[in-house]
């Protein structure tokens, strides 16, 4: 058994379960369990690399932690961690790598099979306790972040009934306060459309990121914990998420099983623009009441005294089936701009008079004529899914073992050979070699030595990378290199013992 000790938690190096963003552990500390969590993003810079770099990974590692323990802080103002809102406890930096340390739960929580056949009652309860707790979290103008059935344990209250319990606040983070998309962590299938628009790099959406987009996340969990299963939508089959489909303006189908009024309310919580949507606070008063009115929620909704004369939008839905399908063949450009022109008038569905529509049915047109292809590649195969894989792998490989990383490099070298295949089923089956390539880059551990201080590298010596547990690269100052075992590293002293 090889055991780990990482700030007082002592865990099980061997038994880690992945995660999007890092190794989950079951640690213990002073008596009490924890899961302990390795993040795999950021990492501290390692001493020795460009004094630049070094400088910004350090603020950028400084400023994530510095946020951690301010989220952590103001969690702690809603409870100790042990109630029916699972908040971290502790966050440190142990050498390269970050960690945080929650309370370890035991609940055998039900599947949404399971939750489906609850009774009427039980699946209030369910979600009365879930509105309340995640309304408790957005007081602190908490974004949760990664809201989905997995991150919300079923416990069992005093009388038995099922109650909500929120758990991993790993990538939560502050209203309007987002870390960069690449550190902004979430499952795609529940991400709002401004956190989309976000992560693609929009930085502009970073203000529009606020607990709303938590509300949109749960008004999907609602309608599963309802019937089982996300609501319908078009490209549902093909891989597309819901927030694509919502984005475009496409019409999408709750399950018929749901109340009415429940349904008003999820279809309230889908909006596409975040400032249409209900406040948590506004969710749990429907739930509670179980009625909901949506021209109570939004003070920008017309009343019938100040609602504009009845529009005719039969043109306007002339234009809007127009919409394709399927958009991935067209540029990311045109098709971004497709999507706020619809969202906008989802909006002014509600909010505009004849005149107005008529003005945006018209952009509409010639948004829809200004969609562009995209070059079309030589072959008849979709590459996408290798594509999105290659988008995650680090560009920087040095954290991990030669080998590990010679077998993705092997396979990333034979897929660029054979883009070319036109066959669907060998795309397929490169793209689970090349998945499997990735998880299997294994970190080396650099414990017993470090690189020395440039200013103190013996003559004719200008550079020095580890490459490996064994391995050193050395750079000269006559322009060239050579990769030496550690042993005569350490022998000629251009790295020294830890």
């Amino acid at each position: 058994m090889s055991m780990e000790v990482s700030h007082g938690y002592q865990y099980e190096k061997t038994s880690g379960v992945n995660s999007p963003n890092g190794t989950w552990y079951k640690a213990d500390s002073a008596g009490k369990t924890y899961f302990l969590k390795k993040f795999q993003q950021p990492k501290y810079p390692k001493e020795g690399i460009n004094p630049e770099l070094f400088k910004k990974k350090k603020a950028e590692c400084d400023e994530w932690l510095t946020a951690k323990k301010k989220l952590i802080k103001a969690l702690d103002e809603l409870g100790n961690g042990t109630g029916n809102i699972i908040s971290p406890r502790d966050v440190f930096r142990e050498k390269l790598c970050f960690y945080q340390a929650t309370y370890w739960i035991d609940v055998q929580t039900d599947s949404l099979d399971q939750i489906k056949k609850y009774s009427y009652d039980d699946k209030m309860m369910l979600l009365k306790t879930y509105a309340a707790a995640l309304k408790k979290v957005h007081s602190k103008d908490i974004i949760h972040g990664d809201l989905k059935p997995d991150n919300i344990l079923i416990g069992k209250s005093a009388s038995g009934k099922p109650v909500a319990k929120l758990i991993d606040f790993d990538d939560s983070y502050f209203s309007k306060q987002a870390l960069a998309p690449n550190l902004t962590v979430v499952t795609d299938a529940y991400q709002s459309p401004e956190l989309a628009a976000y992560k693609r790099g929009h930085e502009e959406y970073r203000e529009k990121l606020t607990c709303s987009s938590d509300v949109f996340a749960s008004g999907i969990i609602f309608h599963q914990f309802w019937c089982g299963d996300m609501p319908d939508y078009p490209g549902k089959n093909e891989g597309k998420f819901l927030y694509e489909a919502i984005s475009s303006g496409k019409e999408y189908q709750l399950n018929s099983s749901i109340p009415d009024w429940l349904q008003n309310l999820i279809r309230a919580m889908l909006k596409p623009l975040p400032e249409d949507r209900p406040t948590m606070e506004d969710v749990h008063v429907a739930v509670s009441e179980q009625k909901f009115d949506s021209g109570n929620i939004n003070p920008k909704t017309f009343t019938d005294a100040t609602r504009p004369n009845k529009v005719n939008f039969a043109e306007l839905d002339r234009v809007w089936n127009q919409i394709p399908n399927d958009l991935s063949g067209y540029t990311d450009e045109t098709i971004r701009t497709l999507r706020e022109t619809c969202s906008k008038i989802s909006y002014l569905r509600t909010h505009a008079d004849q005149k107005t529509i008529d003005k945006y049915t018209k952009l509409l047109y010639v948004v829809l004529k200004n969609l562009r292809t995209k070059e079309q590649p030589s072959c008849g195969a979709d590459y996408s899914k290798i594509d999105k894989i290659l988008a995650i792998i680090p560009r920087d490989l040095s954290d991990y073992t030669a080998k590990s990383v010679a077998t993705l490099k092997k396979v990333m070298k034979f897929i660029e050979a054979n883009r070319s295949l036109t066959s669907q089923s060998e795309v397929d089956k490169l793209t689970k070699l090349l998945y499997t390539a990735y998880k299997g880059l294994q970190e080396f551990e650099q414990d017993n030595f470090t690189i020395k201080p440039a200013t103190t590298l013996p003559p004719g010596y200008q550079k020095v990378k580890i490459l490996s547990e064994d391995k050193v690269c050395v750079y000269m100052s006559t322009g060239s290199k050579m990769t030496i075992p550690r042993m005569t590293a350490l022998a000629i002293g251009i790295v020294i013992p830890k």
